[in-house]
């Protein structure tokens, strides 16, 4: 089963998230370090149950690196 990281974040799955591992070999293509993805679990952990979450850049740099960026807001 294939599942994006906004997916996840939108439809608050972070248990997908947590275990990216499972995923495959697109999942360590996507993060070959963790050193850049576990401030994503951090930040989802503050999430309230009425906050909305807002995507503020999703471009990529380089044509390569993701830089998908976004804000908790509260409902």
């Amino acid at each position: 089963l294939i599942w994006t990281t906004k997916e996840c974040l939108i439809n608050k799955e972070y248990g997908k998230l947590i275990t990216y591992e499972n995923a495959g070999n697109s999942a360590h293509n996507a993060v070959p370090t963790n050193e850049h993805y576990l401030p994503l679990i951090y930040v989802t952990g503050l999430q309230s149950e009425d906050d909305n979450i807002s995507f503020i850049y999703e471009g990529f740099q380089n044509s390569s690196i993701s830089m998908r960026s976004f804000i908790l807001n509260k409902s």
